[in-house]
């Protein structure tokens, strides 16, 4: 996520919230992810791509004008599921080692338990790693072949620009509504890749996927696409803190919530970061901790 015209439009003296960020914080939260102010040149980077070809691969969707094509679709997907590459295989590498040593010179009960939790998080961190991959071989085609056809677009632009930004790619496990549509345990999983960014002085959200004939992706869009024009603002805010820890706020916004509120966005932080599968119901607009008064300018499936 670019800091020009992205990241500079709700930091405030160069920093944001970062829901990212605070994941190295865990250990004075007490395990608990919580946002931890961060400066913007630190906020959303990763090392996946090198300069020359990260800028001429997604210049199309860093100059300006976002144009809203299934190009756009297919670059703002192919870098979402890049982000989840690499995460997960840096997650492997810290798991492994912490496997390797975690519970060197504990009680063997103790060793027992921490063996057993790194284990199943390896496990499901693995499993994550395989479908990202697939994924990501898949999107690298459609580009290099120029065929375009199986990529799928849901943008809604909003009346204002919206208190936070977020980027990354995901499995969905249940609709807005709380019907299941597929388990983190299982294979060959359906993902989408989501953008809440600026363009210009409006805020979009960007709903892209790869139709691949099973539905689950598209039932996971339609059911936001489905929501009261007053209720997307506030759902695509949920769904990120739910779904995508490259998520970051205005200042202002965070602090001006109350504890309980932001307790309450920490809950959802916790979906999608400590819990394999969301229980149903907890993508609701009606039981967030916040609000979002936008309108919709325009919402097209393209």
């Amino acid at each position: 996520m670019q800091r020009l015209g992205v990241l500079s439009r709700i930091a405030e003296a160069g920093h944001v919230y970062s829901c990212r960020e605070g994941i190295h914080h865990l250990a004075a939260t007490g395990g608990r992810l919580v946002p931890a102010l961060t400066g913007i040149r630190k906020a959303s980077t990763f090392n996946g791509f090198c300069d020359a070809h990260d800028g001429s691969l997604f210049r199309p969707i860093e100059q300006g004008t976002v144009p809203l094509n299934a190009t756009s679709a297919l670059l703002l997907s192919i870098r979402a599921i890049s982000y989840e590459t690499y995460t997960k295989m840096a997650a492997i590498s810290s798991m492994q080692l912490a496997l390797a040593g975690a519970d060197a010179g504990r009680p063997f009960e103790e060793q027992a338990a921490i063996q057993q939790l790194v284990s199943a998080r390896l496990t499901g961190l693995q499993m994550g790693l395989a479908d990202a991959q697939r994924w990501k071989a898949k999107l690298d085609k459609a580009y290099l072949s120029g065929d375009y056809s199986g990529v799928r677009m849901y943008v809604v632009e909003f009346d204002c620009g919206l208190p936070l930004v977020a980027t990354g790619a995901f499995f969905p496990t249940h609709t807005f509504d709380g019907r299941p549509l597929q388990n983190l345990l299982e294979t060959d999983l359906d993902f989408v890749a989501f953008a809440l960014i600026y363009s210009g002085e409006q805020s979009f959200a960007i709903l892209a996927w790869h139709d691949d004939g099973d539905g689950n992706a598209e039932a996971f869009v339609k059911s936001f696409a489905g929501l009261p024009d007053a209720d997307k603002a506030t759902a695509a805010a949920v769904l990120a803190f739910a779904y995508i820890e490259n998520t970051h706020l205005k200042p202002r916004w965070w602090e001006a919530f109350d504890p309980q509120a932001q307790s309450g966005i920490c809950d959802l932080l916790a979906m999608g970061g400590f819990e394999t599968d969301p229980a149903p119901g907890n993508l609701s607009v009606g039981t967030s901790p916040f609000r979002i008064e936008a309108g919709v300018r325009s919402a097209n499936w393209l």
